[in-house]
């Protein structure tokens, strides 16, 4: 798997368990918000049914004000059955 980051979390995170990267606010999100767009963008990549992965980029999106990609993440993840409250401009 290239294109990471030596930075990055997700290679070794892809590695483990599923649950992994489904948690919100994994170590992928904290910090380089470019590099966890990056990093989350792969994994939807690699897995687009990856419900988690679209909501934690969403939530690297409001970071960054981008909320028309916010929102859009947002309802992928919900439409693939995260279950999450309001997304931005609901």
């Amino acid at each position: 798997m290239g294109n990471f980051s030596a930075g990055s979390k997700l290679p070794a995170l892809l590695h483990q368990s599923p649950l992994s990267i489904k948690k919100p606010g994994t170590t992928v999100t904290k910090g380089d918000n470019q590099q966890a767009i990056a990093d989350y963008t792969k994994a939807i990549q690699l897995n687009d049914k990856e419900g988690w992965a679209y909501f934690n980029r969403s939530k690297v999106y409001e970071r960054l004000r981008d909320n028309e990609k916010a929102k859009a993440d947002c309802i992928k993840a919900r439409q693939l059955g995260i279950k999450i409250g309001q997304c931005i401009g609901d």
